[in-house]
């Protein structure tokens, strides 16, 4: 195959799985509506996602690409998001201060909240991996 040729297949690949992606936010976002839920479209499609994974719906490679693509583009989302607070310079000087604390807050919490779900979903893991053991299964990837 040549270059070019493999350069076509993973792009196609991977804005295969950016649409695999948007249609997981919009059957969310349906069903979050429909639902009158007041948890986000995006926040239904993450756990759905999470769900197909952890249940073996789809592999994990299946999707791999273009979650790597998102993740590194994930910058550009904010880019708007700076665009429209810098037209209200007004406001950011009254209300500068808290709103940097209130970001800092924010992003400290998220932090250590994600934190202490890996910390806890680690230590779940090697236990899960001890007892495997002891029964006699073999870890994953061995």
């Amino acid at each position: 195959m040549s270059m070019y040729m493999r350069q076509i297949w993973r792009w196609s690949r991977e804005a295969l799985q950016l649409v695999f992606f948007m249609g997981v936010w919009m059957a969310g976002d349906a069903l979050a509506r429909h639902w009158g839920s007041r948890i986000p479209g995006s926040v239904w499609g993450l756990a759905a996602t999470l769900g197909m994974l952890f249940f073996g719906a789809i592999p994990a490679a299946l999707i791999e690409s273009g979650a790597r693509w998102l993740l590194a583009e994930m910058l550009l989302f904010f880019v708007p998001l700076c665009v429209g607070i810098a037209g209200h310079g007004d406001l950011l000087r009254h209300e500068g201060m808290q709103l940097a604390g209130a970001i800092l807050l924010g992003t400290v919490a998220v932090m250590v909240g994600t934190a202490w779900v890996v910390d806890a979903v680690y230590r779940w893991e090697v236990k899960w991996n001890a007892v495997r053991e002891e029964a006699g299964g073999e870890k994953d990837g061995e």
